[in-house]
């Protein structure tokens, strides 16, 4: 964007430098709606580019669920802030960090309140801080892992181990303040997947050997002072 509108007309660094401006859509005419990627995306503010010096919203707008809608190629917009799709920014994904995880990662799961992503590797989970993008902590296991899951508010994790078809499974329980194996549960053959419930802080683990499901119910235990 800098080098179509001049710097002196247009201030703003291109993301992902820090603060820079994302395109996301156009005006109807020939000016371009970007994202000021300042702060947490929450409240990222919206500038509106184009002949001339930009201007940006001063109050913070949320971030859309989808893309803007887009009128048909050759139709009139409504609006001047309306989204076109026959002219729109070309905006291609990229890649912003490569975090090693070893040689066999598997599942993976996001804990946004706590900034922390869990993935599996054979015996060990790897904890990664999203603010940094960097390998915060490793909890090893008993056996390898096949899939976790996170109760975000009670702040545990569970991990199931698929094991031998025919043979009885287990699950083990992380405590994701402490990085650490708090509670091994027996249940049924080969468990394969596992969900937790937010509100109840149930865990239900399919079992992939035994036809059913085994439903966990753990009680929250108050952390240490």
């Amino acid at each position: 964007m800098t080098e179509q509108y001049g710097r002196d007309a247009f201030p703003y660094a291109p993301f992902p430098e820090p603060g820079g401006v994302l395109p996301w859509g156009e005006t109807g005419g020939e000016g371009y709606l970007l994202w000021r990627t300042r702060g947490e995306p929450d409240v990222w503010t919206i500038v509106v580019g184009g002949r001339g010096r930009p201007t940006t919203r001063s109050s913070p707008i949320r971030r859309p669920t989808s893309w803007p809608a887009c009128s048909p190629a050759g139709s009139t917009a409504a609006s001047s802030t309306s989204a076109t799709c026959d002219s729109a920014p070309d905006i291609r994904p990229f890649i912003v960090a490569d975090i090693g995880v070893g040689d066999n990662p598997g599942a993976v799961v996001l804990d946004v309140a706590a900034h922390r992503v869990y993935v599996t590797n054979n015996d060990s989970i790897f904890v990664i801080d999203t603010r940094r993008n960097v390998v915060a902590a490793t909890i090893h296991l008993s056996s390898s892992a096949d899939d976790l899951a996170v109760d975000p508010s009670a702040r545990r994790a569970y991990v199931t181990h698929y094991g031998d078809i025919g043979n009885g499974g287990n699950i083990s329980v992380i405590d994701t303040r402490r990085n650490a194996v708090v509670a091994t549960i027996r249940v049924g053959y080969t468990p394969d997947e596992v969900v937790v419930d937010p509100i109840t802080h149930r865990a239900y683990v399919t079992n992939y050997g035994g036809s059913s499901v085994s439903v966990i119910d753990m009680p929250i235990v108050a952390p240490r002072s």
